[in-house]
């Protein structure tokens, strides 16, 4: 946390208590010091599913020319999965779905549009939802200040 930014200073300076968690983040973000560190981590499973997708798209098109890029974002896709309570919550079926589409490594041609056809069916079946829900939680989470704010939280950043 930046120096003056705790729960109390904020308040004193007139920053609506609702509102101090992300401020205090805000801040972080855009921090001098810390704003690199953000450009690469991928935000929420939602847009990890879209990010593999146009990765295998342009591994099967030629423009990757190993699977590596796949397995790597394929790796951290899972890892997000299984930190995802918005899906948890909301969408356990799809959630597991997931899981077990993505433990397996595609290696040929074939597995990799199978693949490529399940992300796309899971994006289409969450998109519409998946940012109500993680912004329902939080606004929930904050009104009754729980611990899960700051879980919440991190699924938006």
């Amino acid at each position: 946390m930046l120096k003056g930014s705790n729960d109390q200073k904020l308040i004193e300076r007139h920053v609506p208590e609702i509102c101090v968690p992300f401020y205090q983040i805000w801040q972080e973000l855009v921090d001098r010091r810390t704003l690199d560190i953000y450009q690469y981590r991928v935000m929420t499973s939602l847009s990890g599913l879209k990010e593999l997708d146009s990765i295998i798209v342009k591994t099967i098109s030629g423009l990757f020319t190993s699977d590596a890029n796949i397995e790597a974002c394929r790796e951290e896709l899972l890892y997000s999965l299984n930190q995802d309570a918005v899906l948890e919550q909301h969408n356990k079926p799809m959630l597991n779905r997931l899981r077990a589409t993505l433990g397996k490594k595609p290696a040929s041609p074939s597995e990799k549009n199978r693949l490529l056809h399940q992300i796309r069916y899971a994006t289409k079946e969450i998109e519409s939802t998946y940012l109500t829900f993680a912004l329902d939680d939080l606004k929930s989470s904050i009104r009754i200040k729980i611990s899960k704010i700051w879980r919440c939280t991190q699924i938006l950043l």
